[in-house]
């Protein structure tokens, strides 16, 4: 989904925040779910989205290492320097 230069569109980072919605949202309901689950392995719907996005994505929004708006300030950052570069 990145362009060769490594930059997100605004397309992009719009389609990764709402996957990544409905990813959370999914994963917290099936967990709440059964109190004794670790792992949500057996869901149609998540095994689609593993198998479009990538593991460290998926590692994180599992995890929450970064929060939406962290990506979000750091995308904008990152298009601010850039773009004084062209």
């Amino acid at each position: 989904m990145k362009k060769a230069s490594g930059k997100l569109s605004w397309e992009q980072v719009l389609r990764y925040a709402r996957l990544r919605k409905r990813y959370i949202s999914l994963y917290a309901s099936l967990l709440k779910s059964d109190p004794n689950r670790t792992v949500v392995d057996d869901n149609k719907d998540i095994e689609e989205l593993d198998r479009e996005l990538d593991i460290e994505l998926i590692i994180q929004w599992r995890y929450g290492v970064l929060p939406l708006k962290i990506y979000l300030f750091y995308f904008l950052v990152f298009y601010v320097i850039h773009r004084s570069t062209l």
